[in-house]
């Protein structure tokens, strides 16, 4: 039997030469596939820069205007100039509405809004959404506003963001339209939004409800925030501003009593984790600084409410937040937690909050602090 040493040195050869020649023909084959995707590329209708410098200019207000006064349908491409013209311009968005004839313009948008073309629809919300961060009246806002509110059930989840951010900024115009909206059906409209299981809907809705809250009349707002504690309390968290905005306006606006009917402890609970959490960060982002102070405000109304200053002082951490609080260096920061302590430590508050605060040892152990706050607003 031949042993391993013994093998003609001939054999090895012709196993090396197999080896050379299979890869090489992997290398011809690697080649070849790279050759022909170059090809495809090369045949590629490509823009060039020309093309490219005309889509990324943004349009005088005039051609912006001209673009909605003919007669035929607005592409998606016309829609995304406008659309982006709009948004850069403020007297794009004041010529829009309060020059010529405003109400061809407009229902040359909603056409496109109201239409079968997905990406039109979207577009023409986006057109909408940035002419309601101009001047806006009711009559503007009674031609578009219920189709919007119609549109928050949309199954597109993006078409469903867009027409509650355009609801959004639309009540951001005050009382009056604010009452229209809500003859419209805002509020139910945006509270389904909140219910959505996409995040970035859920946000737009609590930012246009927040808005809402804000500058609407207690009148139109009803029950409004006592339906929204069951929805805003488990979304509360430090990545989500438009949800701690909303609690903020709840808890500022004048119904904000039913806001703790049901279950205090669970939300200042929770309000008072987060707050620390954030409180306690060395380098807060800046969405974690706008959660942190839109939950400071919400608690500071919140503890005007019966019964919930002596909830919140019995919290566990209520002396370390407050001490981390009181410590921040925002000045913002510190002086929204004097109005907070004020408040917490109010006679007002009665004797159920005096007994809470002396068994936490509250005045005592932040009166240096307290002091200190002061010197530094």
């Amino acid at each position: 039997m031949a042993t391993r040493d013994s093998v003609p040195s001939s054999i090895e050869a012709d196993s090396a030469q197999t080896d050379d020649r299979a890869r090489h023909h992997r290398r011809e084959e690697e080649q070849c596939r790279r050759r022909h995707r170059r090809a495809l590329v090369r045949d590629l209708d490509r823009p060039g820069i020309e093309q490219v410098a005309q889509q990324c200019q943004e349009p005088s207000v005039r051609e912006l205007l001209r673009l909605c006064e003919g007669d035929a349908p607005l592409s998606a491409d016309d829609l995304r100039r406008l659309g982006r013209g709009l948004a850069n311009s403020a007297a794009a968005r004041a010529a829009f509405t309060q020059t010529g004839d405003w109400r061809h313009r407009l229902q040359a948008i909603v056409d496109r809004l109201t239409g079968d073309d997905p990406e039109c629809q979207l577009e023409a919300a986006v057109c909408i959404t940035n002419l309601a961060a101009g001047p806006v009246t009711t009559e503007l806002t009674g031609v578009v506003g219920g189709y919007l509110v119609t549109l928050c059930g949309s199954s597109s989840h993006r078409l469903q963001e867009q027409c509650v951010w355009a609801l959004g900024n639309l009540a951001a115009s005050g009382a009056p339209v604010c009452a229209l909206l809500a003859a419209q059906g805002l509020p139910a409209a945006a509270v389904s939004c909140l219910k959505s299981v996409q995040g970035a809907v859920r946000e737009a809705a609590s930012a246009a409800l927040a808005v809402f809250l804000t500058h609407a009349s207690a009148g139109d707002t009803g029950a409004l925030c006592a339906e929204l504690l069951p929805l805003v309390t488990p979304l509360l968290s430090l990545d989500s501003p438009g949800v701690c905005f909303c609690l903020s306006a709840a808890a500022a606006s004048p119904a904000a009593d039913s806001l703790l009917a049901t279950a205090p402890t669970d939300l200042l609970s929770s309000v008072f984790d987060l707050l620390l959490r954030a409180a306690v960060t060395a380098e807060p982002s800046l969405t974690e600084l706008r959660c942190l102070t839109d939950l400071l405000r919400a608690l500071t109304h919140l503890v005007l409410t019966p019964g919930a200053a002596a909830v919140a002082l019995r919290q566990s951490c209520a002396v370390r937040l407050l001490s981390a609080l009181l410590r921040h260096r925002r000045r913002h920061v510190r002086r929204e937690t004097l109005i907070l302590v004020a408040n917490l430590l109010s006679e007002e508050r009665g004797d159920e909050a005096r007994i809470a605060a002396e068994e936490a040892g509250l005045p005592a152990r932040l009166a240096p602090l307290l002091e200190e706050a002061y010197r530094m607003i």
